[in-house]
């Protein structure tokens, strides 16, 4: 592995990243941690608890983004690193131009499956693209904007890889990869966690229905501590 992808990461605080009365939440994780089912599940709790609420995921939460999804995980060939973290970045422009920050401003809650934090773990150590480079270019596409909380789902590679290989259908270019590149990505999430004030961690092999609860409790006691 490069030795910059050993870096870490400056630690920033807990507070909101933006001006908007909205709230950006999101869900990382490695393939197969789980990170879909916890999204529909705190979109429900959120519906329930009376909160105005949009999901949306990256890469394919826009038209472009469905298009760049096709090109970056369901092609037979990998692209260069580079590409692919710039095709990425750029689904993550447009995602919050055309989708992101006008829910924001409407004062939504966006819970998005994926952001900036898979393309520093996945692109950065996976792939070896320079991990500052990746910051400048997000901050770039994101407005300068952070999530307000994120939830990390932790699991092994191992654990993950014996889930995703039991999906039907075609797995995309990430899920063919071996082990080592899912362990360079695993230590790219744990540098964040430790560097991020924001994320919060969940063991993903809990039963979703703990995964869950602690996931809602979590983001609903920042709801109630912003509002207070």
């Amino acid at each position: 592995m490069p030795s910059h992808t050993k870096e870490r990461f400056p630690t920033v605080s807990s507070q909101a990243h933006h001006p908007f009365k909205g709230t950006l939440i999101t869900i990382e994780g490695i393939d197969g941690a789980g990170k879909s089912v916890l999204l529909h599940s705190l979109h429900q709790a959120l519906i329930r608890a009376r909160y105005s609420v949009v999901l949306t995921k990256e890469p394919g939460g826009t038209h472009i983004g469905k298009m760049l999804k096709k090109v970056l995980l369901e092609e037979e060939k990998e692209c260069d690193p580079r590409v692919e973290f710039l095709l990425f970045a750029a689904d993550r422009a447009e995602h919050f131009q055309k989708l992101v920050i006008p829910a924001l401003t409407h004062g939504d809650i966006v819970i998005s499956d994926r952001m900036a934090d898979s393309a520093v773990a996945y692109q950065g150590y996976g792939r070896g693209v320079d991990p500052h480079l990746i910051q400048t270019v997000n901050r770039f596409a994101m407005h300068g904007i952070e999530p307000d909380i994120t939830i990390y789902l932790r699991i092994s590679p191992d654990e993950a890889r014996k889930r995703f290989m039991q999906r039907h259908g075609t797995q995309s270019t990430m899920e063919r990869e071996g082990k080592e590149f899912w362990e360079r990505v695993v230590i790219g999430y744990e540098h964040l966690v430790a560097s991020h004030s924001r994320i919060h961690t969940i063991d993903a092999t809990l039963p979703l229905e703990t995964v869950a609860y602690e996931a809602y409790e979590h983001v609903a006691h920042f709801l109630r501590t912003r509002s207070s």
